[in-house]
């Protein structure tokens, strides 16, 4: 999930990569004026590894939204903490 501003955000899930900023493919993609949707679309996906996880990925390019090219202040959390 990347919150670029309040009114542009984008929530996407990316084969494992070494920068997760600047991902080259993407399986799944949202994005909105309004950050609520993507966040409760992300939320809606089944977990890596899941056997629905099929049904709603799709290796694609990814969209320029979910990249960061110039260096900003980020928090990266982890999707597994278990």
């Amino acid at each position: 999930m990347i919150l670029h501003s309040h009114r542009k955000s984008v929530a996407f899930r990316t084969p494992d990569v070494a920068d997760p900023l600047m991902p080259e493919w993407v399986s799944w993609f949202y994005g909105s004026e309004n950050p609520v949707w993507p966040i409760r679309a992300v939320l809606g996906l089944p977990p890596p590894g899941d056997p629905e996880e099929a049904r709603y990925l799709r290796v694609m390019s990814a969209p320029d939204a979910c990249r960061i090219g110039e260096l900003r202040p980020v928090t990266i959390r982890p999707g597994d903490v278990s």
